[in-house]
């Protein structure tokens, strides 16, 4: 999902005083993040599953089909031999 959607910033950090995003912020990787900021991220990701509220980007119709051993190459994998001589 976005960092910010028209004006709003998600993470009160990713705002400098300014009204421009702060670059910096996005550099580390663990932000603390107050518990109404989490809410409101949680509920723009996974508000429609759970039915608070309607999903607002389409998502693309994937198709649910198991994956073919062939679509990671699995077959290659199984076709390798290795002959290596055991020591006794």
């Amino acid at each position: 999902m976005p960092f910010k959607e028209g004006g709003h910033y998600y993470e009160s950090i990713l705002e400098k005083d300014d009204g421009s995003t702060n670059k910096g912020a996005f550099g580390r990787a663990v932000r603390n993040l107050a518990d109404s900021e989490y809410d409101l991220i949680w509920q723009a990701g996974f508000g429609h599953v759970i039915g608070l509220e309607e999903r607002l980007r389409p998502a693309p119709d994937i198709a649910e089909e198991p994956m073919r051993p062939s679509a990671w190459g699995a077959e290659e994998q199984s076709e390798l031999r290795y002959d290596v001589p055991m020591e006794q």
